[in-house]
């Protein structure tokens, strides 16, 4: 294989392109570099949005993703106007087959967002770089600090992605839920 090439956003040059020019070493690298660059930075996202206060939601009546190519979840973020006054509830993410039939959870275990979350709280996993933001009050259910990593990433052509949300937040006052997931092309 070889030693790859670190993508970068390079620019190229008329004098480096026109006719006559040589084709040289730092005209591949620039190329690599940038072709590298578009394929680890070429995520798409879809927003799964509850607005007003949300019930306990355990079918995705938000709607299903549905896949219409291979791809791999690389990660997650979510928003939340007004955090729960009191206890918590939880986010989960389930793989439904081309059947439609549920495949099970994708994360390590649910998210949760308990009475100590800030209104207005912002939350992200992202999986390709290893980072996240893990605010107070979000994070794995059972009281962990850090969010949840996503254990099943691949889904063929077909497939779907559906968000659960799970406890009586009505009785919560949590209100306007915005979640993302982040794909690449597989």
């Amino acid at each position: 294989m070889g030693t790859k090439v670190t993508g970068a956003r390079t620019d190229l040059y008329v004098e480096e392109i026109d006719y006559r020019s040589g084709l040289s070493e730092n005209l591949f690298n620039k190329i690599a570099a940038g072709i590298n660059f578009i394929n680890s930075n070429m995520l798409q996202t879809f927003n799964f949005r509850f607005l007003g206060t949300f019930a306990s939601l355990s079918s995705g009546e938000d709607g299903v993703l549905v896949f219409p190519y291979a791809v791999t979840l690389v990660g997650y973020s979510g928003h939340i106007r007004v955090a729960p006054s009191s206890s918590a509830f939880t986010i989960d993410l389930h793989k439904l087959n081309t059947s439609g039939a549920d495949q099970g959870t994708v994360m390590a275990s649910a998210i949760e967002v308990t009475n100590s979350a800030a209104d207005n709280v912002v939350w992200y996993k992202n999986q390709l770089a290893g980072t996240s933001n893990d605010p107070t009050g979000v994070g794995s259910s059972g009281g962990g600090a850090t969010l949840p990593a996503i254990n099943t990433t691949s889904f063929s052509a077909g497939e779907a992605l559906r968000v659960d949300i799970m406890s009586a937040t009505l009785a919560m006052g949590a209100a306007d839920l915005s979640f993302n997931v982040w794909v690449i092309p597989a």
